[in-house]
């Protein structure tokens, strides 16, 4: 009896031992594999190199509204001495965006940050998906202390090399394969060629919601515009065009306005442009801009801001 629960333990020990192996073998093969990433094609290469490699002068932050709206190139046509990257990330929302700016400043200090918010973005209450961070919970000091302070059970979970690379392992390998076309010149910029015919567009005339201001979100926006102003990046906050008509004002804007008023940073809101609003033409979907209708958007904010200079 003895000796069958002596060979018992041994079989589970050994099954231990063989599981731990394979979970730092995991962890090792993707480490070594995120460092090889292109810096383009899958989200988890272009994410990867915003947060690890891009050096650009002017950067544009913000989800997929901030990837397809603006024109890299147009806006390198206003300021043809400045590098220029768009930053943009689908389903990729604000503490994303936050973590980004804070890793991008550990490296350098860029000259001037474009950061595209949406009318709800200090109201919301919940934290989008984060696992394209996960990967960084070891080597990047920044990432660790805002996951932990974030989802505090994560470092329960995460020590787990299969874990930390659950939502992101098969996009490493694809990136890795895939033949990605040379897109360069569009510098971060993922525009939308046309119109989605699988959608009917119908603009209409929705109120905004005056909801209180989630204070958790509002102090870390204000603690990363503070960083930013105090390494002398330029901020430029933008509610991008809508396609439809909004009547009211959300807490979120009132805050922008008060903040901007204050010189923390620059706030232009476009969200009614007249030129694109109810536009079927010059969207995608309800929510993104087609390349025409960013091109004139991206136009449009350059024209603003050099005449605020």
């Amino acid at each position: 009896m003895k000796k069958k629960r002596i060979k018992q333990l041994i079989a589970v020990a050994s099954t231990l031992i063989c599981i731990g192996l394979l979970d730092y073998g995991v962890g090792i093969f993707f480490d070594c594999m995120l460092k090889k990433l292109p810096d383009e094609g899958e989200r988890v290469a272009k994410s990867n190199y915003v947060i690890s490699r891009v050096e650009a002068d002017i950067l544009v932050i913000g989800s997929s509204r901030a990837e397809s709206h603006y024109d890299s190139r147009i806006i390198h046509e206003y300021y043809p001495d400045k590098t220029i990257y768009n930053c943009g990330m689908d389903d990729q929302g604000f503490y994303y965006q936050v973590a980004v700016i804070n890793c991008i400043l550990d490296r350098y200090t860029p000259k001037m940050l474009i950061w595209d918010f949406q009318h709800d973005e200090f109201e919301n209450t919940g934290i989008s998906n984060l696992s394209l961070l996960y990967p960084y919970y070891y080597n990047n000091e920044y990432v660790h202390c805002f996951l932990d302070e974030m989802i505090p059970s994560l470092k329960y979970k995460i020590w787990l090399n299969s874990y930390r690379y659950n939502g992101t392992a098969a996009r490493i390998l694809k990136a890795q394969h895939q033949t990605i076309k040379d897109n360069s010149d569009r510098m971060g910029f993922g525009g939308h060629e046309s119109v989605n015919n699988s959608v009917q567009l119908s603009a209409d005339t929705l109120t905004i919601e005056d909801y209180p201001i989630n204070t958790r979100r509002f102090e870390l926006f204000m603690q990363t515009v503070n960083r930013l102003k105090d390494t002398g990046v330029e901020i430029v906050i933008v509610e991008s065009p809508l396609y439809d008509i909004y009547m009211g004002t959300s807490s979120t804007i009132k805050t922008l306005q008060k903040e901007s008023k204050n010189g923390q940073f620059v706030f232009i809101d476009d969200s009614q442009m007249p030129e694109l609003l109810g536009k079927t033409d010059y969207m995608y979907d309800r929510k993104h801009l087609n390349n025409i209708g960013a091109r004139i958007f991206t136009k449009h904010l350059c024209e603003q801001l050099f005449d605020m200079q």
